[in-house]
């Protein structure tokens, strides 16, 4: 009889209650590490041997092998039900029982059915690996002994019917195979209507749930004919957009300091679980979706994203860079590693080695990196025009980002960094960065100082007049000033631009306060700077404002037009 709970039910109100403070009733528990440890309840011992995992929610006790969650706990150390236990924990964490619900009974028995008949399926693959086509292809591959055992690998014999004739023998029906993707029906429109086994002449890879249960199957060609890899179809056990593949033996890793390594296929995540790197998953057939983000942010807050070096590779890194966006939260992102050119992980650590591969491992890129570098391989941003549409593409992609914090500060460090990088093109064109000097065409060799004046009153035109600032942004962000100070300013205040006006932000000089600006606004605001330059001050009008800024700028771009001589001394 199939418990009433559902197994949504049962997995929420695991996490809304650490085990350690349900097991912390009965055993007195030092942290160490991820985990708790302790005297066994469930037999005498003097030094602890008994452990709990708030993470995987089990205890596990290597003395006398006692092992299970919160609901095994109560039912064996405390004596109650598994509905009593269920119902405490419930008032624990405040939850409210579940009402009956036939569908999910019938649901709940119909998976337990097909658990069943995948795994007479994997079973039954396994002892056909053994003098097979595909066990002298792995051991040409070089997998070891274990590592088969530990992935349950298989072969599929090129039969039409084999899998299914032994299944019949096991009572189980073409119904039950069919559902659970082991045998395909054709449509009634074909004369020849047998069904007959989906996988034939393969390499099989058993595809488990976090629980270890097998649920699906990939299968890899071993002589002519496509598709290379073929995966079991969409089951009720089955969500491809929710699966990773060697999910469950990354979690049973003892190598916990390891990152967790997404790849992209089943021999990628055997050969690095092989030489060492047993935190290794990969999606099945599929990009990486947005279910396989959540699910990789259970057991990691900074999973590395491992792919090909090729383009093909550096397209699926944008992929999911960009379908991380929506979800990203704070303290939770993705780091990515682009191998070298025509590489694998399977082929780079076969040929390399663990050392190389951990070296490539210490040298990854975060989420944003990827994001700017792709835009700025976009093209030149050497125009106004150019720079504009740069700075768009960005910001449409920060736009996709749900939380507003994360979503600001991600628009905040490309403003910033693109402005930096424009600045310090700009300086080394004109010569200030090696050796050599600029002197103006047509104008005194005072050219610079009144540069530098021109700056101060854009900028302090604007701080005397926020109003004006959506009318000068475009013109603002085309132009960069050459005095350091002032462009960290001219950075700031468009930052500033971007804020939605209902936010909490304050005003401009709030804001470039809170950048620890201030002292920088009453240097530029100073009585000197109004008195030279007469618009910038608080009695001129908008009008005279706008006029004075567009003249500002117009002499500003006709001081940067230099000519470069080289300074021989």
């Amino acid at each position: 009889m199939a418990p009433r709970f559902s197994p949504q039910f049962l997995s929420e109100l695991a996490a809304r209650i650490p085990l350690s403070t349900v097991v912390g009733r009965h055993v007195v528990l030092k942290k160490r590490g991820h985990e708790h440890s302790g005297l066994c309840p469930f037999h005498g011992e003097k030094s602890p041997s008994f452990t709990v995992n708030d993470q995987k929610a089990f205890y596990h006790c290597f003395g006398c092998g006692a092992h299970g969650d919160a609901i095994s706990f109560l039912t064996d150390h405390e004596g109650k039900s598994f509905p009593e236990a269920v119902e405490w924990l419930a008032g624990e964490a405040g939850m409210s029982i579940p009402q009956e619900d036939p569908r999910a009974q019938k649901r709940y028995e119909q998976a337990a059915s097909l658990r069943q008949v995948v795994e007479h399926a994997c079973a039954w693959f396994e002892m056909r690996l053994r003098g097979s086509p595909a066990e002298a292809y792995i051991q040409k591959r070089g997998l070891s002994q274990d590592i088969i055992k530990k992935f349950r690998l298989g072969y599929a014999p090129d039969d039409r019917g084999a899998l299914k004739r032994y299944l019949l023998q096991k009572n189980i029906t073409e119904a039950q195979m069919a559902e659970a993707g082991l045998i395909i029906v054709p449509d009634e429109s074909r004369a020849n209507r047998d069904s007959y086994d989906r996988f034939r002449g393969r390499l099989m890879f058993p595809i488990t749930n976090a629980k270890g249960e097998v649920i699906a199957f990939g299968g890899r060609i071993l002589g002519a004919g496509e598709p290379k890899y073929l995966n079991s179809p969409e089951t009720p056990l089955f969500d491809k957009g929710r699966t990773l593949y060697g999910l469950y033996n990354a979690r049973e890793s003892k190598h916990k300091t390891q990152p967790l390594i997404v790849v992209e296929g089943y021999m990628d995540v055997i050969a690095l679980h092989m030489y060492g790197f047993d935190r290794a998953v990969a999606p099945l057939g599929t990009a990486l979706t947005e279910g396989h983000i959540g699910l990789l942010w259970r057991y990691s807050d900074e999973p590395i994203l491992c792919f090909d070096g090729d383009k093909a590779g550096r397209l699926a890194a944008l992929r999911s860079a960009e379908r991380a966006l929506p979800v990203l939260e704070a303290g939770k992102s993705l780091q990515f590693l682009s191998l070298p050119q025509g590489e694998d992980p399977d082929s780079f650590v076969q040929r390399q080695g663990s050392k190389a591969f951990a070296a490539q491992l210490s040298a990854t890129q975060p989420l944003f990196e990827v994001l700017y570098q792709n835009e700025s391989a976009q093209g030149p941003v050497d125009t106004p025009e150019r720079q504009a549409g740069f700075l768009k593409r960005i910001k449409e992609k920060c736009e996709t980002i749900k939380d507003a914090s994360l979503k600001r500060l991600f628009w905040e460090q490309a403003r910033s960094r693109f402005n930096n990088e424009i600045w310090k093109a700009r300086k080394s064109k004109s010569g200030q960065k090696n050796m050599n000097r600029a002197v103006p065409m047509g104008f005194k060799p005072n050219a610079p100082k009144a540069n530098l004046l021109l700056e101060q009153a854009v900028v302090a035109a604007i701080l005397n007049h926020p109003s004006v600032l959506d009318q000068v942004t475009e013109v603002l962000g085309a132009n960069v000033f050459v005095e350091e100070t002032l462009e960290k300013l001219r950075q700031e205040i468009l930052v500033y631009a971007t804020y939605d006006q209902t936010s909490e932000v304050g005003t401009l000089v709030d804001y470039l306060e809170q950048k620890g600006l201030g002292y920088s606004v009453l240097e530029v605001c100073s009585s000197k700077v109004t008195a030279l330059v007469p618009f910038v001050g608080k009695k001129a009008s908008i009008e005279e404002v706008l006029a004075g800024i567009k003249r500002a700028f117009f002499q500003l771009k006709a001081w940067s037009e230099t000519v470069v001589v080289k300074n021989d001394g």
